[in-house]
């Protein structure tokens, strides 16, 4: 779930009744958002990079990664 303060919380859990906050990620701070491998047809699993460690995630799909993309893109990114 993406926060309007751009913190992006991931959640554990198999119901509604028993879902528990895990963690977050602070977009905030995010370097970069990049597909990790770019030209596969397949595989649209992607890298976020925060100070300190990268976050992979596989949003399942081309519409989905573009989605994700689009609303977690860093502000700035550093080379």
């Amino acid at each position: 779930m993406l926060y309007d303060n751009r913190e992006l919380h991931y959640f554990e859990g198999s119901s509604m009744e028993n879902i528990q906050r895990k963690g977050r990620i602070r977009m905030a701070t995010a370097t970069a958002l990049l597909r990790k491998k770019p030209d596969d047809r397949k595989d649209f699993s992607f890298c976020i990079k925060v100070p300190g460690r990268d976050w992979v995630l596989d949003p399942g799909g081309l519409a989905q990664f573009q989605e994700w993309e689009a609303k977690l893109k860093p502000e700035k990114t550093i080379a």
